[in-house]
């Protein structure tokens, strides 16, 4: 299943295809200078009852030369994934006329190690293919912590904070990172990096780090009623006089914080996929209070038709 940690990363790279072949370069992938790039359909399914999906796909027009980035986000080391990733890449040369990039996001070294090696396949008389994929983790992806670095390329930097999140230095990436996103004029891409980074998040360690800091912003979140609880938390700590009160205290509004963060979340995630929302849907997602539950709906609202099948448990 799609989750919404595993879909963020393409959504961020695709509100910026050029910023696909900026991390190439990042990484040591020697890229020409880009006229153009473009997000191309994922579908690779065939004349065939099976459907195939990369995960995302890009087209890069070059001073030297056009080719794809065929983008995949891989969590879990699976062995079969590289015949699929075969596939895929035959699949978009054959469909492009086009040279293809294998491009794998891994949060995760021990993951990335795993995928950075080259596969061969045949027999073992000879092996006529081979799939060496480009793979940007942990050790290889940038660091952003630097607020003019982040400002000039904000959506590899919301990359970079995905792919460092378990990192030592995950706290002040994230901090800086928001910092960052703050100085941004109000409009959409803002508020988006900053949901989608939460999102990516969700569930981790570092989730309820960037809930916190999210929350001590002065323009996020946009609802009122997140606004009124950010005040309450400041009311409260400036208040408290014990460090133990003061702990408990911002635990539980952080805790009551996330969960509207969350509803939000959601309500912006099935309004950005044109899913209309009746008054009814609104108010139940408004009055679910389980972060497991919403959770589960975000994840659902990417695969259903309409905002009304999220409840169906069927």
């Amino acid at each position: 299943m799609v989750t919404q940690a595993h879909e963020v990363p393409n959504r961020i790279l695709q509100e910026d295809p050029q910023s696909v072949a900026r991390m190439l370069k990042h990484i040591g992938i020697p890229v020409a200078l880009v006229k153009q790039a473009t997000v191309l359909s994922p579908d690779a399914t065939e004349s065939r009852p099976l459907e195939r999906r990369i995960d995302a796909v890009f087209r890069v027009d070059t001073e030297e030369e056009p080719f794809l980035v065929a983008l995949e986000v891989q969590r879990t080391d699976i062995e079969s994934k590289f015949s699929t990733w075969l596939y895929y890449c035959s699949y978009l040369q054959e469909k492009h006329t086009l040279p293809v990039i294998l491009m794998v996001l891994c949060d995760d070294h021990r993951v990335a190690v795993w995928a950075s090696r080259a596969r061969a396949f045949g027999p073992a008389a000879h092996k006529s293919m081979q799939l060496a994929p480009v793979v940007c983790g942990p050790r290889n992806v940038p660091k952003f912590l630097d607020a003019e670095q982040i400002a000039n390329d904000l959506p590899l930097a919301a990359i970079s904070v995905i792919v460092h999140s378990a990192g030592p230095d995950a706290d002040e990436q994230m901090t800086v990172f928001a910092a960052a996103l703050e100085a941004q004029p109000d409009g959409e891409n803002k508020f988006t990096l900053a949901d989608l980074v939460s999102a990516a998040l969700s569930g981790t360690q570092a989730a309820r780090t960037w809930s916190t800091i999210m929350l001590m912003t002065t323009s996020y979140p946009r609802s009122p009623l997140a606004r009124a609880l950010a005040e309450q938390v400041t009311e409260q700590v400036t208040a408290t006089v014990t460090e133990q009160v003061t702990a408990t205290v911002t635990e539980q509004v952080t805790a009551t914080v996330t969960e509207h963060l969350m509803q939000e979340k959601l309500i912006r995630a099935l309004e950005l996929q044109s899913k209309p929302l009746t008054e009814a849907d609104r108010r139940r997602i408004v009055a679910c209070t389980d972060v497991d539950t919403l959770n589960r709906w975000f994840d659902r609202s990417f695969t259903v038709a309409t905002a009304g099948e999220l409840f169906d448990e069927s």
